[in-house]
């Protein structure tokens, strides 16, 4: 019988966003389609008339910022962007805010506010603003434009998420070797946090909970050749995985072999899977009665 020690979590919510950080990092979109991001960088959209280029040019509070568009990702410093504690997005040109025209909301940054800007405000991985007395968030339509929603439509939408500070794509580049990339040396690869970031948006609990799982596969990577170590790290992921069931109500196995999927993605991983898999062989494990006894969370003011 293996004795398991609930699996201690600290949660660091600075915000009513997820995701802050005190240095500049990208907004992609958390649509299907990975990849895109925020970018400020253009006075005016290529399709625009000369009608709307004029009103554009008479705004002063956007005469010295940028519009704002949706592209590739390819971390240039137009996709650079700070959110404050409060939830304050600043990029080139300004704070990022929204101006209307015509029934329309253009996303631009702006030096200063004015009559006709709303700021824009990071709010549960949403990009929030008030208008007319609603609240709305700025979210990608097809194809790359940008549309609005009410606010209670976005909550229920994925969809409608900007993910701030992902690592980027790691690409080919990803799959080699057992232990992959992890540019910011947060202890998981990078292509497994974007699968996490973007299949577990409605939970911090959840998330975090998986990251530890993450974090403890990948150590069980490092570490395929020292049986006593991989034992004892598979101890620390069963406890969350206990976790996860627990904080789950509907399919968490299938969210867990998709995470499976994603970490064990090519034959030299599976094949050191199967080894680490070779070490469990013959051993029993008893689970507890009360899974929440598996996960203890500390929130961080």
């Amino acid at each position: 019988m293996t004795i398991r020690q609930p699996l201690i979590i600290v949660l660091s919510i600075l915000f009513l966003g997820y995701g802050f950080s005190a240095q500049a990092s990208t907004l992609e979109s958390g649509v299907l389609k990975e990849g895109i991001c925020l970018q400020a960088g253009t006075q005016w959209y290529r399709h625009w008339t000369e009608k709307i280029k004029k009103v554009f040019k008479k705004e002063p509070s956007i005469k010295h910022g940028l519009l704002v568009r949706a592209k590739a990702c390819n971390q240039s410093k137009g996709q650079e962007w700070d959110i404050d504690e409060n939830g304050v997005i600043s990029g080139v040109g300004g704070e990022l805010s929204i101006y209307r025209w015509r029934k329309q909301f253009y996303p631009a940054t702006a030096l200063r506010h004015s009559k006709g800007l709303h700021s824009v405000r990071y709010r549960q991985q949403r990009l929030y603003f008030e208008s007319r007395g609603s609240s709305y968030c700025l979210t990608l339509g097809k194809p790359m434009r940008f549309k609005t929603l009410p606010w209670e439509e976005c909550l229920k939408s994925a969809e409608s998420r900007w993910l701030f500070d992902l690592p980027p794509d790691p690409g080919a580049e990803g799959l080699i070797g057992l232990t992959g990339i992890d540019s910011n040396q947060d202890g998981i690869r990078d292509d497994v946090e974007r699968f996490i970031e973007r299949v577990l948006p409605d939970s911090i609990e959840k998330k975090e909970t998986i990251r530890a799982m993450a974090i403890s596969r990948q150590k069980i990577y490092e570490s395929v050749e020292n049986r006593d170590l991989v034992i004892e790290l598979g101890t620390e992921v069963d406890i969350a995985s206990d976790c996860f069931f627990f904080l789950s109500d509907g399919d968490p196995e299938n969210i867990l072999k998709k995470l499976e999927a994603a970490t064990v993605n090519t034959e030299e991983r599976a094949r050191a899977w199967n080894k680490i898999n070779s070490y469990f062989s013959g051993m029993s494990f008893t689970l507890p009665d009360d899974l929440s006894s598996q996960c203890s969370f500390k929130t961080e003011n």
